[in-house]
């Protein structure tokens, strides 16, 4: 019963990870700024340093800009405010789903551990 659990969360955690690769290599291409490139990302994720490889895309794709009300213009403006036009789209299809699939990848693999007694 223990061995067939263990499976169980192995491949549960190996299908995360998998799914963790194929939202990041699906995140569109963005200018190399801070001197870090679309490789450099995919690296970081390919060798687990997610929340380091998060934290990049994030810069890479702000979701807070200044508003047209904290400057004085007379036009109006026609860029789309809606989250599912903008970064946010972004944020929302690829960082966050990365973002708590890694969570669960972890939580697995602490509950693996406790399995074997591997704490400490």
């Amino acid at each position: 019963h223990v061995r067939r659990a263990i499976g169980v969360m192995q491949a549960l955690r190996l299908a995360l990870l998998q799914f963790m690769f194929l939202r990041i290599i699906s995140v569109p291409a963005f200018s190399r700024a801070n001197d870090i490139s679309r490789d450099d990302v995919l690296e970081m994720v390919f060798t687990l340093r997610i929340e380091e490889a998060l934290t990049q895309l994030r810069r890479a794709f702000p979701t807070h800009f200044p508003k047209t009300g904290d400057f004085s213009v007379s036009e109006p403006a026609d860029y789309p405010d809606d989250a599912d036009e903008g970064y946010g789209f972004i944020h929302q299809t690829y960082f966050d789903p990365i973002e708590r699939a890694y969570g669960l990848v972890l939580r697995i693999g602490g509950a693996i551990a406790n399995e074997f007694g591997a704490h400490g």
